[in-house]
């Protein structure tokens, strides 16, 4: 397989990621929940397609949830928190919890379980493949929130509501991709 087309698919998981965190980023957070959060999407970014990868034939009938629904409440369930938050005009939104962490990162790294449900290539290949998977959600979760913060720098509470439709968006497209 060329290295080139695992940086694309790499790029293209980390798409959702990004965006998630650039909305979640006009919120104030912490260098250490940015670094802890973008650590776990990587982790599962490396993990899941290793798992897919392995059981590729049961798999399929194991799980029976649309990943795109999945996806959708979890945009549906932050917009909520953000519109709540814009209402309040709370500045400090910096409780992160671990648990939201770790779900928020599921809800946007199970598309690499499918890629490694479809992509049957060597046990070297699939640790090269899933260590640039790594990097790259790693990379663009980092950035998306640095960019968040960057807008909320530069543009105050307009950022967040730009967040906030960001996330709507999201949300419906995941919608409409979930029924078609």
């Amino acid at each position: 397989m060329n290295i080139w087309f695992i940086i694309l698919i790499g790029i293209s998981l980390s798409m959702d990621t990004f965006s998630l965190a650039l909305s979640m980023g006009t919120y104030e957070r912490s260098i250490k929940k940015i670094v802890i959060y973008s650590l776990i999407v990587g982790t599962f970014h490396f993990f899941l397609p290793l798992l897919g990868n392995l059981i590729s034939f049961s798999i399929k009938n194991i799980i029976t949830i649309s990943t795109d629904k999945l996806l959708f409440w979890v945009f549906v369930f932050i917009a909520i928190e953000m519109f709540v938050d814009l209402l309040n005009k709370s500045e400090k939104r910096s409780c992160f919890s671990l648990l939201e962490m770790i779900i928020c990162a599921f809800s946007v790294s199970i598309d690499s379980l499918t890629v490694g449900i479809g992509i049957n290539i060597s046990a070297y290949y699939s640790i090269l493949m899933c260590l640039i998977f790594f990097i790259l959600s790693t990379l663009f979760t980092v950035l998306g929130f640095k960019l968040g913060n960057y807008f909320k720098s530069k543009f105050g509470t307009l950022a967040n509501i730009l967040g906030f439709i960001i996330i709507i968006i999201l949300a419906i497209l995941q919608l409409k991709q979930s029924i078609i």
